[in-house]
């Protein structure tokens, strides 16, 4: 499995959690099909790091973390291709602020296994309990029915 580049961010919280990543990236290859991280300056200069994982069960998990402490989350399970689109979608945002860069990728892996484990509907209630100190907030959840 191919090494993922990481990004040099400006912010040292988004290299941080970059280098967390990078210190976790043998595990979380052994957890997943694909994976990227990249870094994006947005219009207002604001610096944002995305990690992007597929997992084996075909969900897709995006990280996005700016430099203002700030993330969002965003778990997805496709459906198959002759429907397109997705299955159910778990999302929220929270504040990184008191976390540890390692606990974020931590709770990253633990994500991924979790997504395997429970129905669409109470994916968002384990989801917001696993990630209880970002202080979830503007919450999504779609599951097929």
């Amino acid at each position: 499995m191919a090494s993922v580049d990481l990004p040099t961010c400006e912010s040292p919280v988004l290299n941080a959690i970059s280098d967390a990543f990078s210190r976790r990236s043998k595990a979380i290859n052994h957890k997943s099909s694909s994976r990227s991280v990249t870094r994006t300056v947005e219009h207002d200069g604001t610096e944002r790091l995305d990690i992007d994982v597929r997992t084996f069960a075909v969900c897709n998990i995006r990280l996005s973390v700016w430099n203002t402490n700030q993330m969002w989350f965003r778990a997805c399970e496709s459906n198959s291709p002759r429907q397109g689109g997705w299955k159910s979608v778990v999302a929220f945002h929270g504040d990184i602020a008191r976390l540890e860069p390692a606990t974020i990728i931590e709770l990253l892996e633990e994500s991924m296994i979790l997504a395997h484990s429970s129905e669409p509907i109470a994916l968002l209630e384990e989801f917001r309990q696993l990630w209880s100190e970002v202080q979830p907030y503007d919450q999504t959840c779609r599951g097929s029915e």
